[in-house]
């Protein structure tokens, strides 16, 4: 039989049905006892058995409606919905209680919305909630629920760092009773991760576990040691499944705790002993792996490849032998970065560029720091090691960028904005037969006057047609990667902009001229950071021996030598006024938002 709950459900799919009609008050001994059976079967309840509560929370809803502890059964009745994909009931619930007096329950409330938004992909919505709630609550039931969600969240974003982090919080705050589900809980989000997020999360923990002054017994030491040996554990079997020999190599000579059974330690030896071979300098060349393991990536490699072959002035720098040249090699996995930057190596490379993604980046990091051989990583990293040595970051930072556009949507005093890519409206995905691949109703709706494109090139094109489509002419504020589709774009714009790139936001020289005469088009983002990079491995690599080198100990000088130079080197750049990365790791650069060919942010839409 169905209930009809005396409050409004508006998106609950449950049918009508009688109600008694006569609510019993909030000091009702007889609310207060069905309270607290529901209170004790969640908590006893696994959670496969939970939907078993069903009849008792449409009961408790029908008869005690004015019952403070109405809140609490509604959040458990969400929680419910969501398991069977009823999210519209479940956002309806939560607002109620959201809707209501702050303290515990609106805590809970938001943990509910926070999990509903995560199930529809909402991740920035979802961590906008879950993250003030941090330290906040007290329920252990609760507080189980909102570490999960917290995690999931994380790891759903990429935010891998700050994943690790929370799963030591989640570990701590689980009662040893619970700690089965959450390991197998935790372990399965782990296998979600990339090898080099993983590993550099365990690096993390086995620094934070050195410098803990907690002592060796403290709740947060255990739990820490606890997510180390599964983290580790999790690395085992990657490395065994994947033969990684230079993973099954760094597992043996890192962390102080046990690999496992003896066994594993004895397939981890053997394993790593197929992957021993010797890096070399091969004359004066640059490697370039070329990331081809999506769509995204397989883009950015050619537009970075493209930068890099001009810069060098190839193929027709090919025929000279004291010219720079370049090996590249493919990486069609994310796990194949770290072997195509090892093939490069042996290939003779002595600097090498790689990481088009934040992900690609890390792997790239991690290599460099480990075989130190110096690798110019194209995009940030997405959990940045500290104390960089063989690193060299041209990317710009995401946040950078965020704060540069947020600071020109203020001075262009934009009222109503919708953003295009990361944060907004996706750009991945094709349109239904007929329709625009992007909401520009609700555009209308909203009375739109700015988008801020942070896509790519295609898809800042795509939204500006759906938008004149629609009869909407917005100003439109190009991020750094849809900046060359500026010059197809109708209408008023501004653009991110840092040292000469886009080229035409500031007076065009003649030497812009000339390249947009030859080639056609003013270079794209990653092919302006696969220039920088080039020209700026090119000066380093321009005195160096053009025999191969094989010998080990010569073979180390040579990279420690074009590590040291790329720290100091000086070159006209494209995507910093600065011309180098004048003694740190890290490419420096300001963001500005300006009009074309005009001045700073400020510009009058």
């Amino acid at each position: 039989m169905a209930w009809l709950f005396p409050v409004s459900l508006a998106c609950s799919s449950e049918s009508r049905a009688p109600v008694v009609p006569v609510p019993t008050l909030a000091s009702s001994p007889n609310a207060q006892a069905a309270y607290r059976r529901i209170e004790t079967r969640w908590t006893d309840l696994p959670p496969d058995r939970k939907k078993e509560l069903l009849p008792d929370l449409r009961d408790f809803l029908t008869r005690y409606p004015v019952d403070d502890r109405t809140r609490m059964v509604r959040l458990y009745f969400a929680l419910l919905s969501l398991d069977e994909g009823r999210f519209g009931t479940a956002h309806s619930l939560a607002r109620q209680v959201q809707a209501g007096p702050p303290g515990a329950a609106k805590d809970f409330a938001d943990v509910v919305e926070a999990a509903a938004l995560r199930r529809e992909g909402k991740l920035t919505d979802a961590l906008a909630l879950l993250e003030p709630l941090r330290g906040k609550i007290a329920d252990p039931e609760q507080l189980g629920i909102y570490s999960e969600q917290f995690v999931r969240a994380l790891v759903a974003a990429h935010a891998f760092e700050n994943a690790i982090s929370a799963m030591v919080d989640w570990a701590e705050q689980t009662p040893q009773l619970e700690r089965d589900q959450v390991v197998t809980s935790i372990d399965g989000l782990l296998k979600e991760m990339p090898t080099a997020a993983v590993e550099a999360g365990l690096t993390a923990l086995a620094d934070e576990d050195r410098t803990d002054t907690g002592g060796p017994h403290s709740t947060r030491s255990e739990a820490r040691r606890w997510l180390m040996s599964t983290a580790r554990a999790r690395l085992v079997r990657m490395a065994l499944a994947n033969r990684d020999p230079e993973l099954a190599r760094r597992l043996l000579d890192s962390a102080p705790v046990r690999l496992g059974r003896d066994e594993s330690r004895e397939a981890l030896v053997a394993l790593a002993a197929t992957g021993l071979g010797s890096a070399r300098v091969a004359g004066r060349s640059v490697g370039v792996v070329l990331d081809v393991s999506d769509e995204v990536s397989r883009q950015r490699s050619a537009e970075v490849i493209e930068g890099v072959t001009r810069a060098l002035g190839l193929p027709a720098a090919a025929a000279d032998k004291r010219a720079v040249q370049l090996v590249t090699r493919d990486a069609t996995e994310d796990v194949d970065v770290d072997h195509a930057l090892r093939g490069l190596a042996g290939d003779g490379a002595s600097i090498l560029v790689a990481g088009v993604t934040e992900q690609a980046a890390l792997a790239a990091s991690l290599f460099a720091e480990r075989s130190q051989v110096p690798v110019i990583v194209v995009a940030q990293p997405s959990a940045p090691l500290s104390g960089l040595r063989f690193t060299f970051v041209v990317g710009a930072a995401t946040a950078d960028e965020s704060r540069a556009i947020d600071a020109g949507l203020a001075a262009a005093r934009a009222h109503a904005i919708a953003r295009v890519g990361p944060g907004g409206a996706p750009c991945e995905g094709a349109p239904a037969a007929g329709q625009a691949r992007f909401p520009v109703e609700d555009w209308k709706r909203g009375a739109i006057d700015t988008l801020v494109l942070a896509g790519d090139a295609e898809c800042a094109r795509d939204a500006v047609m759906d938008a004149n489509r629609a009869g909407l002419s917005p100003l439109l504020v190009l991020g750094l990667e849809s900046a060359d589709a500026e010059e197809f774009l109708p209408g008023r714009k501004l653009l991110v902009s840092t040292g000469r790139f886009p080229f035409g936001a500031t007076p065009t020289t003649e030497e812009e001229r000339d390249y947009i005469d030859r080639w056609g088009s003013a270079p794209s983002w990653f092919e302006a950071l696969g220039h920088d990079a080039a020209v700026i491995a090119a000066s380093v690599l321009a005195d160096f021996p053009l025999d191969r080198v094989d010998e080990k100990g010569a073979v180390v000088g040579l990279h420690w030598r074009a590590q040291g130079r790329l720290l100091h080197a000086e070159v006209p750049l494209w995507t910093t006024p600065s011309r180098g990365f004048g003694g740190a790791n890290v490419l420096p650069r300001h963001l500005e938002v300006v009009a074309p060919g005009g001045a700073a942010n400020g510009i009058a839409p």
